[in-house]
């Protein structure tokens, strides 16, 4: 659990040294295939200071807090919905992942099967907790009112679900000191559920499994998860507090011929283990992949052509130290002794196989910084970034598609509630991303973000800003991204957790999300250790089928007013760049280039009249990609450069 931002830490470090400022330049055009440098070395700057990082392990055995009188939402909803929008379920238990975005949802010839972790016990205990479900068929779904009912007979969670290509509907999840449990049924949407479990082979203990279904005849079951930490009453397994283990059946959870095996490149003289759902899988046809990231760890993919048979490591964004000591060191990249910023990854994974095999990947993204042996890492908790990354960049960084909504028009987001946004784990502001594909090969990618200018309404210091989510998309195989479409207009309904069928069906992606009136989430209070920062209370859960002709495709300008205010070329560049303008006025014009971390490299300040081409040298900076920002009057245009 993790304390609220205060008012300093939205409005100081927000605004000073995170990825928001370049998300104007980025977001516009970012995704040309020679990237910027994963590994960013910024000096600190006087009072620029993260906030500690705290580790959250939490969500397998968990111990009841005090239960607070319930609150409900349904009086606070806003009426701003589409008639598609439909409710299908509730829960008061509402942590729905500790990171990385399950597979929940699924579309199948037009029939779509959705689960999510239910309670309705208003409390951490959550003794009914399990797996709720609900099923679309012939046109309606199979439980038209709202329900918080599991289908297991145990307390489970971090339900995931597939459907074989024979029709088998498979669902595994969690039960804290046992194997993966898992339930099934011959026909989807139909019949009596048959419980089973996982094989063990190895550690009886896992938690936090995904599970998706492939293979060349569609009836392979492909499953990864954790053995149990040591802060779940786990034990260390081959050297690694929370092994990953994977598994795979080829008749559809009849049997299973892989077993708990570890994966190539995962092993103790590399990770100390890995955390709570900081993982994601895919399958396509016999194509297996699978991507993890977290904090002090690099960001990886592993892929296999031959249906899990043998795997392939692949590092996406290096972590510049092996199994990270913040006891004993500093973050120090350069080796002059003081310690350096360096992006990696928020947790918050997502993969997907596309219609050809190749390999795509997204992650929040995260600054971090130690400078003091004596202290913890420090998390800038604001950074704002969604990375990406697919197998054709090959050797280059992950490039940023998307970054928060900036809605008050000062170019990034920060202005939020005066205690801030509550954390989900520890997350960037754009992040929880989740993918989905259609047969034309269009690519959708969902992630959630904090809206500026929305409040609570709560005394402090409980007053924070709401989150809602976003879809993003790209016609071209990842070369290009449209701005962000916002699932619904509410501002004072949180929205989180958002998943995709990965099959788009039809021409709209179905979409599902966790929606209640306080921002935050109750399992883990925004203010740690205070429950009435969030209360118990009833969440819903939504889906909706957003047409894909809803969704902007392509690069588009952030600032629409003073898009045509300049070009750039060449572009690419090796060196030597103008920036041609046409103003029919005499202005001035401030010049900024940045850096992917938001650092100003150049700025300088020109006058406007007519036709005027400005040129900039470029050639001492390292090669990667650049915001370039003209600012006239507040308002600013951006373009992106690439250095080569």
């Amino acid at each position: 659990m993790f304390e609220a931002l205060n008012h300093y830490i939205n409005l100081y470090i927000m605004k000073r040294i995170v990825l928001t400022t370049i998300g104007l330049g980025l977001f516009a055009g970012a995704l040309a295939q020679n990237a910027p440098r994963s590994i960013h070395t910024i000096k600190p700057k006087p009072g620029d200071k993260p906030v500690p990082a705290q580790t959250v392990f939490t969500t397998g055995n968990e111990m009841p807090l005090v239960n607070p009188n319930q609150v409900t939402n349904a009086q606070q909803r806003s009426s701003n919905r589409s008639a598609a929008v439909t409710n299908l379920g509730c829960t008061t238990y509402d942590l729905m992942t500790n990171a990385a975005i399950a597979n929940r949802i699924l579309n199948v010839g037009g029939n779509v099967g959705a689960v999510w972790t239910t309670s309705s016990t208003g409390d951490l205990a959550a003794a009914d907790r399990g797996s709720g479900y609900n099923y679309f068929t012939s046109g309606s779904w199979g439980v038209p009112s709202p329900t918080c009912t599991r289908i297991e007979s145990v307390r489970t969670g971090w339900p995931n679900y597939a459907v074989t290509a024979s029709g088998t509907e498979y669902i595994t999840s969690h039960i804290s000191g046992q194997p993966l449990h898992a339930e099934s049924r011959t026909t989807a949407g139909t019949g009596p559920w048959t419980a089973g479990s996982l094989p063990v082979i190895g550690p009886p203990e896992v938690l936090w499994g995904r599970t998706v279904a492939g293979g060349s005849n569609g009836n392979s079951l492909h499953s990864i998860a954790i053995t149990l930490p040591t802060a779940n009453q786990g034990a260390i397994y081959n050297g690694l507090n929370g092994c990953p283990l994977y598994y795979r059946s080829e008749d559809g959870g009849l049997t299973y011929n892989i077993n708990g095996i570890q994966l190539s490149g995962v092993d103790s003289n590399l990770y100390e283990g890995w955390s709570a759902d900081a993982y994601a899988i895919d399958a396509s046809g016999s194509t297996v992949a699978i991507t993890h990231g977290q904090i002090t760890e690099d960001w990886a993919m592993w892929k296999s052509t031959d249906n899990g048979t043998t795997w392939t490591k692949t590092i996406i964004q290096d972590f510049p130290f092996t199994k990270y000591d913040d006891v004993t060191s500093i973050t120090d990249v350069d080796g002059d002794g003081i310690g350096d910023t360096v992006q990696t990854t928020d947790h918050k994974v997502a993969v997907l196989v596309d219609n050809n095999g190749m390999v795509h990947c997204w992650a929040g993204a995260m600054l971090v910084l130690d400078d003091d042996p004596a202290t913890a890492l420090g998390l800038f908790l604001s950074t704002d970034a969604l990375l990406y990354w697919n197998e054709s960049m090959g050797s280059n960084p992950p490039v940023v598609i998307a970054v928060a909504p900036d809605l008050d028009g000062d170019g990034f987001a920060g202005t939020f509630a005066v205690d801030g946004v509550p954390r989900y784990g520890n997350g960037g502001f754009a992040s929880q991303p989740d993918a989905a594909i259609d047969p034309n090969g269009q690519i959708v990618v969902s992630f959630v973000a904090p809206i500026e200018l929305t409040t609570s309404g709560l005394p402090s210091p409980y007053d924070f800003s709401f989150r809602n989510s976003f879809l993003i998309t790209s016609t071209d195989n990842g070369a290009t991204w449209g701005n962000p479409y916002r699932i619904d207009q509410s501002d004072f309904d949180e929205k989180v957790f958002t998943t995709l069928s990965r099959n788009i069906v039809n021409g709209c992606v179905d979409v599902m999300w966790m929606q209640d009136a306080l921002p935050g989430i109750a399992v883990q209070p925004p203010v740690t250790n205070d429950q009435n920062s969030h209360p118990f209370g009833n969440n819903d859960i939504m889906h909706d089928c957003i047409s894909l002709a809803l969704l902007p495709t392509g690069i588009e300008q952030l600032n629409t007013s003073n898009s045509n205010l300049f070009t750039v070329t060449p572009n690419p560049t090796n060196g030597l760049v103008n920036l041609n303008f046409n103003s029919v006025k005499n202005t001035s014009v401030k010049i900024e280039v940045l850096n992917i971390t938001g650092q100003i490299v150049i700025s300088n300040q020109i006058d406007l009249n007519g036709k005027v081409i400005h040129s900039l040298d470029l050639s001492t900076l390292s090669n990667g990609i650049y915001a370039v920002n003209a600012i006239v009057d507040g308002k600013i245009s951006s373009k992106t450069i690439t250095k080569q």
